[in-house]
């Protein structure tokens, strides 16, 4: 039944850099050392990794309440509080799902517990107040109405707050396999006192009393993460993050290099809770509002003892407007409500697809609904390996600047050529740095390539050598020491009218207006369309999102306008660290997460990312030349199929001392050409088997072991630990892999 294809096995005997393995290596390397590589380093076990889950019976904490009204849709009999529009459901478990608590067996104040029952919970600014008071109401607030309709599987409520007056209408749709959540933005009535601050859905469905139920919640921090129900949180902050990034617009920070990312990013708008792992799972899915959303886990503390994962959305902020020189600030309210629709379904997931792969197959599911598409199949079967290259740099001086050369497009055929003499590889290059400006201080308009970093010859030589070419450009960010921009008409602004502003080592960043961005991307592919070469790396596009009130051009009008623009756009596009809405555009992710934000209350980083998107879009992990720990990194991309990727230069690093690209501190080719060659060797002995599958499945068969399958029946069992592992017949020694077909 079960094929063994290969065992990776490291030998750790060895004091050069030679491999052993059932295939053996025929690259002769130099005396330099991978750092780490061949040192098996001791398992330390942390929420880095992903551990075994009780498969422990979930039983239902809740009864079905009978002063509910029922309703027949096709999810099948649902059970509604007219009062708090709550809801109640048995699946075909026998599970009962319900968005709020055992409200009746609770000694909570009335306060808490109508809070944790109400559908939505909302907040306003009372203007009428100098520090604009935020109200907090919900479906208990004394004065509230609520206009209730019973539709075809599900209701419609039109709902006025008894403080605010604030109208918001709610449809909650009960489909076969999901419940639909809307509230429409035109359905927002305001007053002239009170404005709508935010709205938090469904707070409380799903919600565990301590460790009551076995499962956990997953968020997408980073690649992925999930949460254990437990008891001992008390005390602990409860996680609040951004969909897509803190806002950038509302803040008086002079140096945004500084603002605080607090971890990882979140990628994608999406969330879900386990009740009995392999059991029942929700998992949901903000189809829309996410550019304004927040996602949130609450951990029990005195006042609540639960464990909930939910949404809420930003429709208004206050902010400072500095008023003098010295600092001196006054509050104000943002006047136009951000304008937005909230949609977001929640999936029910039952049996073996109940736990964060199910849910990532899903939202995989959901992507390919759309607009995106599998990989075409390539004919080389190897993986690919990206080298992105750094042609120049600027240093400043006393009285000029300096370009520094650091790589050719001579080096860089000769580099290829090399590889490609000993490896069937599947070689993906990018270039930055290709103009007079070098790498940090081009753009973000793009003339030519300079005389000194090559030619179009050359340019085309390489195109035809290598599988993938890209030139690396950046027309989101202006630099202060560069042209190609009006420094008083074309900077986007903050809400308080200052410059979004980036301080590095030699010179400031400004992001530009919106349409400035495209304007001045459309004109650099029109300048270099001469030029041969497949596609671009835009830098910062789909990754940083901002408003642009200098010309009330928001960030909803951003993504429309980037959408728009790679739609057209005949050309391979690769982003770095893209948020979802990307997704349907690209080609490769390059800079991809391999962690989670790893905060303490996290118990495991999952690869959900990673599944959603596998043979859909090439992912390229973040420059293998700065991995901590080479070995475990390097299992831990073939754990997620992410693919390498080096940042290389022909001169050494030391040439980016006093520039922008300091940190850079190991580049130079001919130091790292023997972990070029070593590291993809590793991997593409596990993943050039799955090059063209999809993650089913992924399980850990013992701590720090996990099994990932494909769906053309491969396999890939890693080894993190420090000792030998067996599975079935096969030994796989410490940080090693087994590569299998159960076809």
């Amino acid at each position: 039944m079960y094929k063994v294809i290969k065992v990776f096995m490291i030998s750790l005997l060895l004091v050069s850099i030679t491999v052993i393995s059932i295939i053996a290596f025929s690259i002769e390397t130099s005396d330099y050392t991978l750092g780490g590589f061949n040192e098996i380093t001791p398992y330390v076990d942390s929420n880095r990794y992903t551990h075994q889950k009780s498969d422990e019976q979930a039983t239902s904490t809740q009864e079905i309440n009978p002063e509910y009204i029922q309703i027949l849709t096709d999810l099948g009999i649902v059970h509604i509080d007219p009062i708090s529009l709550a809801f109640q459901f048995e699946n075909s478990n026998g599970y009962i799902w319900s968005s709020t608590i055992d409200y009746q067996n609770e000694e909570f104040p009335n306060s808490v517990l109508y809070t944790m029952r109400s559908a939505l919970n909302i907040e306003s600014y009372n203007t009428d107040n100098v520090n604009y008071t935020v109200v907090r109401e919900n479906m208990y607030t004394p004065g509230t109405t609520i206009d209730l309709e019973y539709i075809e599987n599900g209701f419609n409520a039109n709902i006025i707050f008894g403080i605010s007056k604030i109208e918001i209408e709610l449809i909650v749709l009960f489909e076969e396999d999901s419940i639909k959540v809307s509230i429409p933005s035109e359905s927002i009535i305001e007053g002239d006192k009170y404005k709508l601050k935010g709205i938090k859905v469904y707070r409380d469905f799903g919600a565990v009393k301590n460790d009551d139920v076995p499962g956990y919640v997953f968020i997408p921090d980073g690649i992925g993460a999930l949460i254990d129900y437990k008891n001992d949180t008390l005390g602990l902050p409860n996680y609040s993050k951004a969909i897509y990034g803190n806002a950038l617009g509302y803040n008086t920070n002079e140096d945004l290099s500084e603002f605080d990312l607090n971890g990882a990013n979140i990628y994608v708008p999406v969330f879900g809770f386990v009740h009995g792992v392999n059991q029942q799972s929700v998992f949901a899915n903000i189809e829309s509002g996410g550019e304004y959303g927040n996602l949130n886990v609450y951990y029990p503390s005195k006042n609540r003892g639960y464990t909930t994962v939910f949404s809420d959305f930003k429709y208004r902020s206050t902010y400072n407007q500095p008023v003098d020189q010295i600092g001196n600030v006054i509050t104000l309210l943002q006047k136009h409500r951000n304008d937005f629709d909230i949609n977001i379904a929640y999936h029910f997931l039952n049996g073996e697809q109940a736990n964060y792969v199910g849910m990532a197959v899903k939202y995989r599911e959901y992507l390919l609904a759309g607009d995106v598409e599998f990989q075409e199949n390539n004919a080389n079967t190897d993986i690919p390996l990206h080298l992105s290259f750094i042609g120049s740099e600027r240093r400043p001086t006393l009285l000029f600047t300096k370009k520094v050369q650091l790589t050719t497009l001579e080096d860089i055929i000769r580099i290829s050529d090399e590889l490609k003499e000993y490896l069937t590889i599947n070689l993906v290059v990018s270039i930055d740095g290709f103009t007079k400006d070098g790498s940090t201080w081009s753009g973000p308009l793009y003339k030519d390539i300079d005389k000194s970093f090559g030619n179009e010859e050359q340019l085309k030589a390489l195109q035809d050598k290598v599988a993938e070419l890209y030139l690396i450009t950046n027309h989101v960010m202006a630099n202060s020491t560069n042209g190609g921009y009006n420094s008083f008409s074309d900077l986007a602004k903050k809400i308080n009218d200052q410059i979004y502003t980036y301080e590095n080592r030699t010179s400031s960043m400004y992001l530009l207006e919106h349409d400035k961005v495209f304007e001045k991307a459309t004109n650099s592919i029109n300048e270099l369309d001469d030029y041969d070469f497949d596609g671009f790396a835009f830098k910062y596009m789909g990754s940083i999102l901002y408003d642009d009130f200098r010309n009330n051009s928001y960030i909803v009008d951003q993504i429309i306008l980037t959408e728009e623009f790679l739609e057209e756009l005949d050309k391979d596009i690769a982003l770095y660290n893209a948020n979802s809405y990307m997704f349907p555009y690209i080609d490769s992710y390059f800079d991809f997460p391999l962690y989670s934000s790893q905060f303490i209350t996290f118990d495991d980083t999952v690869p959900f990312l990673s599944i959603a998107l596998s043979d859909i879009v090439n992912l390229y992990s973040p420059y293998a030349n700065f991995f901590p720990q080479n070995r475990d990194d390097l299992l831990r991309m073939i754990d997620f199929h992410v693919y390498p990727s080096f940042i290389l230069t022909d001169k050494s690093s030391k040439e980016l001392q006093d520039t922008n690209l300091e940190a850079i501190y190991s580049s130079k080719y001919d130091s790292l050409e023997p972990a070029v060659y070593q590291y993809y060797e590793f991997l593409n002995d596990a993943l050039r088997e799955t090059k063209d599958a999809t993650i089913v499945d992924r399980d850990v068969l013992d701590e720090g072991v996990i099994k990932v399958t494909y769906s053309n029946g491969v396999y890939i069992v890693i080894n993190y630990t420090d000792i030998s592992q067996v599975y079935y017949d096969d030994t796989i020694l410490p940080k090693s892999y087994l590569v299998g077909d159960e076809s």
